[in-house]
């Protein structure tokens, strides 16, 4: 596995989940369905970065209006006046809609199976902790 200092390359951690830790291990056969684990590798990946592209799309959609507050006004000289942009409402994570799990894209669309998927998701895990 891959780590730097006190950042966790994810995109690392999730290559090497999902393809093992030595090479080779992708060509062969799975044991249930006679599949190449290198097709279900690729629908996993495409899962996964189809689902950071909506969460960004959510993200910018939500983004909470600023605005631009003068916290201290230098008497003296103006240029040394402290500017600082302020929420106007507090903003809204994605993760809170109601609806959230409706837009973001199913493994079912890419012929993931569920048990598969939490597979992927405990590997994550014991990779970042």
């Amino acid at each position: 596995m891959t780590y730097y200092s006190n950042d966790i390359d994810t995109r690392t951690v999730l290559d090497e989940s999902l393809h093992g830790a030595t090479h080779g291990r992708g060509s062969r056969k799975s044991k249930r369905s006679g599949e190449s684990r290198r097709g279900d590798n690729e629908n996993i990946k495409s899962f996964f970065s189809d689902r950071v592209e909506k969460l960004r799309e959510l993200y910018s959609e939500m983004e909470p209006e600023y605005s631009r507050i003068c916290t201290h006004q230098d008497l003296v000289d103006g240029r040394k006046s402290i500017y600082e942009n302020w929420e106007v409402e507090e903003g809204v994570s994605p993760f809170e809609l109601d609806d959230f799990e409706d837009r973001m894209p199913k493994p079912e669309d890419y012929c993931i199976n569920p048990e598969e998927l939490k597979e992927v998701g405990n590997e994550l895990k014991r990779a970042l902790s």
